[in-house]
């Protein structure tokens, strides 16, 4: 037991007998126990993102938006926000998210193209789809 170890010992250190809230199920200081208390009490502070992953289309189990941010089987919705990045990274995701957020610009302004070729002209000034 943790508890009687020398480093507990010597701070007089024991563990708390209460049941984390939603952990109440099961017996205190076993192992389902600290499996159930870690997966309710351990979150990340940074680099938020995979809660609405970019996938290869609609026969990718894991994606909810295709490659122009569109969330799959909804019309009218996109995503353009750091869920869409597949895996958390090591880095900061500052950059990452403002190349999806430019991207999209893209995206909306070429699918509005399509109804108004004015449109692009007015924001951009040219009326090609695509800027290389």
């Amino acid at each position: 037991m943790v508890e009687k170890t020398k480093a507990f010992q010597k701070v007089g250190a024991r563990l708390i007998d209460r049941h984390f809230p939603g952990c109440e199920g099961f017996k205190l200081k076993t192992p389902e126990y600290y499996e159930c208390y870690a997966r309710h009490f351990t979150l990340t502070v940074y680099h938020h993102c995979g809660t609405c992953t970019m996938g290869k289309g609609p026969e990718d189990p894991k994606a909810v938006v295709d490659s122009k941010l569109r969330v799959l089987h909804t019309k009218g919705l996109r995503v353009v926000d750091a869920s869409i990045i597949p895996e958390v990274p090591n880095g900061n995701i500052n950059a990452a998210v403002i190349m999806i957020a430019d991207r999209a610009s893209e995206f909306i302004l070429d699918y509005w193209a399509q109804v108004d070729n004015s449109i692009r002209k007015r924001y951009t000034g040219h009326t090609s789809q695509f800027q290389n």
